[in-house]
């Protein structure tokens, strides 16, 4: 990227869709914890998918519903040149979805490499993320197993290429027909083994905790997720948390190991389109099941990879981790 890329920035000659800049001072302010949305009181968690004696949780369970909760809504590190990508007004009440946020930030390499990798996954026809990326100098692998388009070159697009494939725990076709990879199966097939990927774009409804264990917990494939620089993404929570609970423990141990991964959180939003909070065990607020976030690796590395392949047992109120066989 040219020396004068910030400056050019700052002065607004690049707009929304080409990357904008959050007017904050430099450094970005965070939207406060709102009770309710547009007035709603907050909802239970619970549905008629769930019994009586499936709503009670231990002290342990409670306390992961308010990690996991608190993680998104309490930033650990902050970025001085933040800027958005992309986004689309989205027809309810004219609010702009799909926008990214990216931090230009030195040392990480976005703004400054002339090498620049996007992932961009789970497209849904809006390509306005991708496309801005594009116009940022970056070479843009798109992929989405869901929609029906022509793998390959985009049509006009030289720097942007689709694949119809998914991402997820392990390498498979589902029920659907799709075909999901694992992140490290999807670097070797496109031959980006070695390469960094600068920034990692997934809204891949709920399958992000799922590329996160494998890539963390599981025994399974390369690990090449320090080969990732910043990631932002939609995460998504469920209802009926005692029937989802495994979702919720890989989801706790996969933010853990991001954390120590060096993984800092420097931005988060609700949903601007879902307005729905609830409670939850644990929770003292409500809260919302979907949340945009950017995680930027800048923090210390202290992820013990031995620690990658065993599987935690939770005894009580203790937790053991065992070799995974």
């Amino acid at each position: 990227m040219p020396p004068s890329l910030w400056t050019l920035l700052v002065a607004g000659m690049l707009t929304s869709g080409h990357g904008s800049v959050v007017p904050s001072g430099g450094i970005i302010t965070q939207p406060q914890t709102a009770p309710s949305a547009g007035g709603h009181a907050p909802l239970s968690c619970f549905t008629d998918r769930s019994t009586a004696d499936q709503r009670t949780f231990s002290d342990e369970e409670k306390a992961m519903f308010n990690y996991l909760y608190d993680w998104p809504e309490k930033p650990t590190s902050t970025c001085k040149k933040m800027v958005t990508f992309g986004g689309l007004a989205s027809g309810v009440g004219c609010l702009e979805d799909g926008d990214k946020y990216a931090c230009l930030d030195e040392p990480l390499q976005l703004a400054t490499t002339d090498n620049c990798l996007v992932y961009s996954v789970g497209i849904n026809y809006d390509w306005s993320f991708d496309e801005a990326m594009e116009r940022f100098g970056c070479e843009v692998h798109s992929f989405d197993p869901t929609i029906d388009y022509p793998e390959g070159p985009r049509e006009g697009h030289p720097s942007i290429t689709f694949h119809h494939i998914g991402i997820g725990r392990n390498n498979h076709t589902n029920v659907y027909g799709w075909q999901i990879n694992t992140l490290d199966e999807i670097m070797k097939m496109l031959g980006h083994e070695g390469r960094t990927i600068h920034y990692l774009k997934m809204d891949v409804e709920g399958s992000e905790f799922g590329m996160m264990a494998q890539q963390l917990v599981d025994a399974k494939g390369d690990f090449v997720l320090d080969k990732v620089e910043q990631i932002g993404f939609e995460i998504h929570y469920r209802l009926d948390p005692r029937l989802q609970i495994s979702y919720y423990r890989t989801a706790e141990r996969s933010i853990r190991a991001m954390k120590e991964l060096g993984f800092n959180m420097v931005r988060w939003e609700y949903n601007k389109v879902v307005w729905e909070r609830y409670m939850f065990p644990g929770v003292e607020r409500p809260v919302s099941l979907l949340y945009e976030i950017l995680l930027v690796k800048n923090g210390p590395d202290s992820w013990d990879r031995a620690a990658r392949g065993k599987k935690e047992v939770v005894r009580g109120d203790s937790k053991v981790n065992e070799v995974h066989t």
